[in-house]
């Protein structure tokens, strides 16, 4: 595989801010407010590639039928996700709910020629490549998976990978440089307008901007690349989307998601439906729609579970105008201990009027008996 050799990132691979360990800064307002530095110290808990709350608010981006060492893989927009426990220093601070509430840790970079169920792998190693972490007044390329160097599987990181990448951080701090403003106590505006945009309406506009320029840029100059805007937050949000390889196919999408944590437990759920149209280099197009629902959560690096459960209907129109439709169910148990399966079920059908085709496998990783197709 071609560039530099990165391992993959599997779920159980623990991830942390490392410059200090565990440490960032977070925005601070004492409780009760009083005159105090805008700042403080925060300590942020290690959570597993594959974190409860994130898979369940389909932040995580995990392969689900392509495994290593019995597990799921991190792929391109990985992202820990909502609710990773901080502590900060001093403890009385009124933002610690909204810094849990809205926490990331996300994967910069990603393997543009290395694909896995269909997108890139994400890319992060110790010391070289960061992930971002969520901080005040800007989100940090401090985290990493700090041991994923013990997996042997390496996936190709070219130099335009690494300078868009880069680029990717720069665009995600001065997002944050140019939306930064004093921290205050939360209100009920401020709540709902994170929820339901992601930020205030000025500061979605720049940041959703900005991110639409990288891609924009790195579909002109390699001729392939992603493009994603999203209103609201992984709790309520509908996100746009188009992509591009360098072989002219491309596709656009639409989805809407939805979550909450379960009140009276630690758990997380969720429920998200998309359409998606694609068109190949030989002619080919197919219409996507799709819908699904997962929980997950737990308290502490180790509570890491997730079930989930999601169903495509594909119809595909040949070059000849030959249409075929295949549904598809994916069941999918994950963690970070060696328990996990998965199954996936599919009919097929030609029109007009063949029989249906059906087809699927079934798996599980309990006692070192693999489940999917290894890696």
């Amino acid at each position: 595989m071609p560039g530099v050799p990165i391992p993959v990132s599997i779920a159980s691979d623990m991830t942390l801010p490392f410059f200090p360990p565990m440490g960032t800064i977070h925005d601070y307002v004492p409780v009760p407010p009083a005159p105090a530095p805008p700042i403080c110290a925060a300590i942020e808990s290690p959570v597993a590639v594959m974190w409860g709350p994130g898979f369940a608010l389909f932040q995580n981006k995990l392969t689900t039928t392509v495994i290593h060492q019995g597990l799921p893989f991190a792929l391109d927009g990985h992202d820990c996700g909502y609710m990773i426990t901080h502590i900060t220093l001093p403890i009385n601070n009124a933002r610690l709910p909204i810094i849990i509430l809205f926490s990331g840790r996300k994967m910069a970079f990603a393997a543009s020629t290395v694909k896995a169920n269909g997108a890139a792998v994400g890319c992060s190693t110790l010391l070289l490549f960061p992930m971002m972490c969520c901080a005040f007044p800007v989100t940090v390329p401090t985290g990493f998976p700090v041991a994923n160097s013990l997996n042997t599987v390496r996936v190709g990181l070219t130099p335009m990978d690494i300078v868009f990448g880069v680029i990717g951080m720069a665009a995600t701090i001065v997002g944050d440089i140019l939306t930064c403003s004093a921290p205050s106590v939360p209100d009920g505006k401020e709540i709902l307008s994170k929820v339901l945009l992601g930020d205030s309406p000025a500061n979605w506009a720049i940041k959703q901007g900005l991110g639409v320029a990288v891609g924009v840029a790195r579909i002109l100059i390699t001729g392939e690349g992603s493009v994603q805007v999203q209103a609201g937050s992984s709790y309520v949000g509908v996100t746009l989307g188009y992509s591009r390889s360098a072989d002219g196919s491309y596709s656009v999408s639409a989805g809407g998601q939805i979550g909450a944590p379960v009140l009276g437990s630690a758990g997380v759920v969720g429920g998200q439906a998309g359409i998606q149209y694609s068109k190949s280099a030989s002619g080919e197009s197919t219409t996507t729609t799709s819908h699904g629902a997962a929980a997950g959560g737990g308290v502490g690096p180790l509570a890491s579970g997730g079930v989930s459960t999601n169903s495509s209907t594909a119809s595909t129109t040949d070059a000849s105008g030959k249409t075929t439709e295949t549904t598809t169910t994916t069941d999918q148990k994950v963690g970070v201990v060696p328990l996990h399966g998965s199954s996936s079920t599919s009919t097929t059908t030609e029109s007009p009027g063949s029989p249906p085709v059906r087809s699927g496998y079934r798996g599980g990783h309990a006692q070192g008996k693999p489940w999917g197709k290894p890696l």
